[in-house]
């Protein structure tokens, strides 16, 4: 099943089509990327999962046109807080450590 599947998507792939191509954002694609090895040097150099996460989501916002960044920041913290509290709490899973997350 998988092989036809497979199969399939290659025959649609090569085959002309009268959609317009889009360009691409290259700006765009190196915000995202900084803002992904953003947590995973946070991670990695122990600054944890909630400045990771807020990195994440205030330069990804930043990749997708938005320009409050102040309040992208604020916003990222509140919801690696939540998330963080969430998993360790509720769910009793551990997500990766840094100073923040040992006041919780």
């Amino acid at each position: 099943l998988f092989l036809v599947l497979a199969l399939g998507h290659l025959v649609s792939a090569f085959r002309p089509s009268d959609i317009e191509q889009e360009t691409v954002d290259w700006k765009a694609v190196g915000w995202i990327g900084l803002a992904l090895t953003g947590l995973v040097g946070s991670i990695w150099l122990g600054g944890g999962f909630i400045l990771g996460s807020t990195l994440l989501f205030a330069l990804t916002a930043r990749g997708f046109g938005r320009r409050a960044l102040l309040k992208d920041i604020c916003l990222g913290a509140i919801i690696g807080v939540l998330i963080f509290l969430m998993f360790n709490k509720l769910l009793t899973l551990a997500l990766p450590q840094g100073p923040l997350e040992r006041l919780f």
